[in-house]
């Protein structure tokens, strides 16, 4: 089984790390305070789809990107 085209195993894999993290606030979206090395740009809104398809790709971790919680008002 496959979801965004990756095994399952590891989207579930990188929720129980963003789970383990407990200074780490979830949210839908994000905001790219410090893209790094990654293919984020600064101020990129993402989702958390996109997080955990950041963290599923090889040797990627929180340590590489710093991202805020978006607080949408309706």
């Amino acid at each position: 089984m496959k979801y965004n085209n990756k095994p399952v195993y590891f989207n579930k894999l990188a929720q129980n790390i963003i789970d383990a993290t407990p200074d780490f606030v979830q949210s839908n979206k994000y905001v790219v305070v410090e893209p790094a090395l990654t293919s984020f740009e600064p101020d990129e809104v993402i989702t958390h789809d996109d997080l955990i398809n950041f963290l599923t790709d090889v040797d990627n971790s929180l340590d590489q990107i710093s991202v805020l919680p978006l607080a949408e008002i309706n």
